[in-house]
């Protein structure tokens, strides 16, 4: 299930922010822009997850920014949808 709603939000982040990260990634006006910025969009996020994979559990800091940056992820996510909803 953690799967599936990672790919599905990698793919809702690419559908809102696709023409952001090519402006980001200096890529805008080219022919190669979309895919070489998608490339990279996943690319960072799997090099993330693999370093994040290979280091020690003893790495207090490193756990610390990534349960953060989950945490922080989720807030968002909910805020966002209650946003959306007229909740807030």
């Amino acid at each position: 299930m953690n799967a599936f709603h990672a790919v599905q939000y990698l793919g809702l982040v690419w559908a809102r922010e696709r023409n952001t990260m090519i402006r980001l990634f200096r890529l805008t006006g080219r022919s190669y822009a979309a895919p070489v910025a998608l490339i990279l969009f996943l690319g960072l996020t799997g090099l993330y997850g693999l370093i994040m994979k290979a280091t020690s559990n003893h790495v207090r800091i490193i756990w610390s920014i990534t349960t953060t940056v989950s945490l922080m992820h989720f807030w968002y996510d909910g805020f966002i949808w209650s946003v959306r909803k007229g909740q807030v």
